[in-house]
């Protein structure tokens, strides 16, 4: 049903049909502004329910630790392994490395001349080269009474005999 109404000196048709009553002007038309909007959006997923709490009661027990924790990949499993190779081939490399020929401090002495321009660790050396220099100034220092490493030329000691 359509009817007519006089507004100012236009005529508007209204149309009763679709409703509310709407206001076209001159005949009756579709409403322009709504042909041209545009859709709405899609409303957004629904949450997911929220957890519910657990009823009151005894405290559930704990896992074990080791439950938790995730198994180790293969790289790491060898990496791991190539480090700990690694680790103990140098300790057994240096270990080998640091040992003399003979690391045993002579048993038997005897007693040398010091030579002109020798020192005590030179005497040493001379007297028991396979030997740490250092233990066997000690070992001399304590055979002979001496309380510095200072000799002088044709002075006796009595000294390891590793020769």
């Amino acid at each position: 049903m359509t009817a007519s109404a006089q507004l100012g000196s236009r005529s508007i048709a209204l149309d009763e049909s679709a409703g509310p009553t709407k206001a076209v002007p001159g005949s009756v038309r579709q409403d322009h502004r709504a042909a041209h909007t545009r859709p709405r959006p899609a409303l957004p997923a629904p949450l997911p329910p929220a957890p519910v709490p657990p009823a009151p009661g005894p405290p559930a027990a704990k896992p074990p630790a080791a439950a938790h924790r995730p198994a180790p990949q293969t790289g790491q499993v060898v990496a791991l392994s190539a480090t700990v190779i690694v680790t103990l081939s140098v300790v057994a490399g240096l270990s080998w490395l640091g040992q003399s020929a003979d690391p045993a401090m002579p048993e038997h002495t005897a007693v040398v001349r010091v030579g002109a321009g020798e020192t005590l660790w030179d005497v040493a050396a001379r007297v028991a080269p396979r030997s740490d220099p250092g233990a066997v100034v000690k070992r001399i220092e304590q055979l002979n009474g001496l309380t510095d490493t200072e000799v002088v030329p044709d002075q006796q000691l009595q000294v390891p005999d590793g020769r």
